[in-house]
């Protein structure tokens, strides 16, 4: 399968113009999952210079990223930024998938290998032994399969303290305000049926927005609670 990857660095005229962008492009998640094509996509602010955003996206193919960009929606958000002038300065640069080779040298008998392999038959590669002395190389096991996704809550009736408990294995985080919340405390539960974890936020009175991934149950329960 091919994969198309899209990066843009974006440089806000102030703080100001990022909070009202953020407000303005909130729904890209919504509309994203809609498109057939569209795989993966990633925000954040660089660590040395907080006025650089940076965003990375992976689609099936060039024509799927023409598609967001001719989303009604997404036509609209741009333009706005455009109109306002909020958007400085926006550096993207797009990379396509054209090959993938697995270079070895054998530990054991000094067999050098270099060929090319399918994306998607990574783990079968990787896993065959050295052809001529049938070494196996360390590998990595493969991990289940997992499952992740996000949904936005209501906000709390006062700032404090809250709880967020699963039901099953599975990483929980927490966004307030467009920034990451930092758990203050956890505990978890072996052989308890329908209690597997919980997890400690400091929320403000705000909507957030509760990620879950390494889910490996095919459905999952939580409770969010003043703790």
């Amino acid at each position: 399968m091919a994969i198309y990857q899209s990066m843009q660095r974006v440089r806000f005229r102030s703080a100001g113009d990022y909070e009202q962008f953020k407000l303005i492009f909130a729904g890209v998640r919504h509309h994203l999952k809609t498109l057939p094509g569209f795989l993966h996509l990633t925000w954040w602010t660089h660590p040395d210079d907080p006025t650089w955003h940076n965003e990375v996206s992976f689609w099936t193919s060039f024509d799927a990223l023409k598609d967001w960009h001719m989303n009604t929606y997404h036509k609209h958000a741009k333009q706005w930024a455009v109109r306002s002038g909020a958007i400085m300065e926006d550096i993207i640069t797009n990379f396509e998938l054209k090959s993938t080779r697995l270079i070895r040298v054998c530990p054991c008998c000094g067999h050098a290998q270099d060929k090319p392999y399918e994306l998607d038959q990574e783990q079968h590669a990787l896993a065959q032994p050295c052809s001529q002395c049938g070494f196996h190389f360390p590998r990595m096991p493969e991990t289940p399969d997992s499952f992740a996704g996000f949904f936005d809550a209501k906000a709390p009736a006062q700032a404090g303290s809250y709880k967020i408990t699963l039901s099953a294995e599975g990483w929980v985080d927490v966004a307030q305000s467009g920034h990451a919340v930092k758990a203050s405390a956890f505990s978890g539960a072996l052989g308890c049926e329908g209690l597997r974890k919980s997890v400690k936020f400091d929320l403000a009175a705000a909507p957030f927005t509760v990620e879950l991934s390494g889910v490996t149950a095919d459905s999952i329960k939580l409770v969010i609670s003043a703790d």
